[in-house]
């Protein structure tokens, strides 16, 4: 379990082209209403790309966008991320990211931009 500010989350299996994550439903990413907060979801979602990016690499990938579509989340135990690349082809990098529950009803597709540093280029590239 891999916790990140609270909040924790599960590698489940990632390979050099995908990787699937698994977030119980918790406290920390509950509002007053019992409803979980988008901005866990979209966090969730990002940080599923980012491990993607990372590839046991050191430096940071930029996020330069995030396009996002919610769909819902009712009644949910755990989010289940699947992060593929779309392009990975020179300095940027496209991931989409489908979240869904644990019945496989999507929750939230994501699509994000990540510019890759010098030292991820040069090590990543090469």
């Amino acid at each position: 379990m891999t916790e990140c500010d609270q909040i924790k989350f599960n590698i489940l299996k990632k390979s050099t082209d995908s990787i699937t994550t698994a977030m119980p439903v918790q406290s920390e990413i509950m509002d007053s209403y019992g409803a979980v907060h988008a901005k866990a979801v979209l966090w969730f979602a990002d940080t599923t790309a980012a491990n993607l990016t990372h590839g046991g690499l050191t430096g940071q990938p930029q996020l330069i966008s995030l396009q996002s579509g919610l769909v819902g989340d009712k009644s949910i135990k755990s989010f289940y991320a699947s992060a593929e690349y779309e392009n990975r082809k020179g300095l940027i990098h496209i991931i989409r990211t489908k979240v869904t529950d644990e019945t496989g009803r999507l929750i939230a597709d994501v699509t994000t931009n990540y510019k890759l540093n010098e030292t991820i280029l040069s090590r990543y590239c090469n």
